[in-house]
């Protein structure tokens, strides 16, 4: 059997990891500038950064392992060249668990910020599967780090021989089955409130954009999928070179997640960029008008009718807006604006100069979260 052509495959690693450590810092500073724009700013921001520092640290250490052979034939390397590789890769797993997870846990709390108070079963379920994400998450790093006892044992080859270790087979089990909660997860957060979304009474055009930005995850979780695939399918025969795919699905994922996570969160500050705002102003006329040339007209406005309610539905299907759902509200834009009435007052004339006195007459129905969620959006 003929050996492999001896080839680095070190700058398509470098190209691709960098590339998507910038995508996703771009979003990161997109999320974060959407937050503080709404006063918005939360936990599961700082924890988006987080994921990001830690994918950087991925990043660099995927460089330095691949100046050392990385991305070559494991036959290729010399003794001490394997155990460098074997030394980063025990660094660098636990590291990217915690990308991953950290994530994911960010896209968690997102998820419940959308939901607030609008359904209880909802946070319960995404809630429990914080809990199975980071549990698992926890134990997996755990292990990476202390199977063989020390983390150094793993890659030095004379304490190797003598230590008692966790079968890798175990292992490589296990970190499959931590792969594939996280793979779930990542379906999880986003069909729920696709779902949620999708029975608010709203334009089917609103709602399918919406479902939509939820709906990107969905990628994330086919990427975690692949990875896992990867993962199950890896052999030990040649390591350096097997695991290359298995590093650039990792960053793709690492990438969505960031991105696909913020995506959603970001549609105040669209609107803020795309779409001019009109504010109210006074008006002033230099000159009378040819038809009230005469100095003693007088205008006298048409009596004004009171604002009329809104319809019975939309004050119904405001109801479920409550002081913790404002992030649902930003996302969807509902409840919509109330209706506003404007009534003219009277034209005076002097021999100076003309005014014209405008009167604006807001009505808005009472509704629960109402008044919190106009001061949020005043800002936006």
């Amino acid at each position: 059997m003929s050996l492999p052509p001896n080839v680095d495959r070190r700058t398509t690693l470098d190209a691709v990891n960098w590339s998507l450590v910038a995508v996703a810092f771009v979003f990161v500073v997109l999320r974060f500038w959407a937050r503080m724009y709404n006063r918005a700013l939360g936990f599961d921001d700082g924890l988006m950064l987080v994921s990001w520092l830690l994918f950087l640290v991925a990043a660099i250490i995927f460089q330095i392992a691949a100046s050392s052979g990385g991305t070559r034939h494991w036959i290729y390397l010399s003794l001490g060249e394997m155990e460098e590789q074997e030394k980063w890769m025990v660094i660098n797993l636990p590291i990217a668990i915690a990308v991953t997870g950290i994530g994911k846990f960010a896209v968690g709390l997102t998820t419940l910020r959308i939901f607030g108070n609008t359904s209880r079963w909802k946070k319960w379920a995404v809630w429990s599967m914080l809990f199975i994400l980071t549990t698992v998450s926890i134990i997996d790093i755990f292990i990476a780090l202390f199977r063989c006892g020390l983390p150094q044992t793993q890659w030095n080859f004379a304490k190797l021989v003598t230590a008692k270790c966790l079968p890798t087979q175990s292992y490589d089990i296990f970190n499959e089955f931590v792969i594939a909660v996280q793979a779930f997860s990542d379906y999880f957060f986003s069909i729920l409130p696709m779902v949620a979304v999708w029975k608010l009474k709203m334009s089917l055009r609103r709602r399918l954009t919406v479902i939509f930005l939820l709906g990107l995850t969905l990628i994330t979780a086919a990427v975690a999928t692949v990875k896992m695939c990867l993962q199950i399918k890896l052999t030990h025969d040649d390591l350096t070179w097997d695991t290359l795919p298995i590093d650039i699905c990792f960053s793709f994922e690492a990438m969505f997640i960031i991105v696909f996570g913020s995506v959603p969160v970001l549609n105040p500050l669209w609107k803020a960029c795309t779409h001019i705002r009109l504010s109210s102003a006074g008006s002033k006329f230099t000159g009378p008008p040819k038809e009230f040339s005469s100095p003693s007209y007088k205008y006298n406005p048409p009596p004004q009718t009171p604002p009329q309610s809104p319809p019975e539905t939309a004050v119904r299907d405001a109801r479920w807006l409550q002081a913790g759902d404002l992030e649902l509200a930003r996302l969807t834009g509902y409840p919509a604006q109330p209706a506003a009435t404007a009534g003219v007052g009277e034209w005076k004339s002097s021999d100076e100069h003309w005014k014209v006195h405008v009167h604006q007459q807001i009505h808005q129905t009472a509704t629960p979260g109402y008044d919190e969620y106009e001061q949020q959006n005043s800002t936006m």
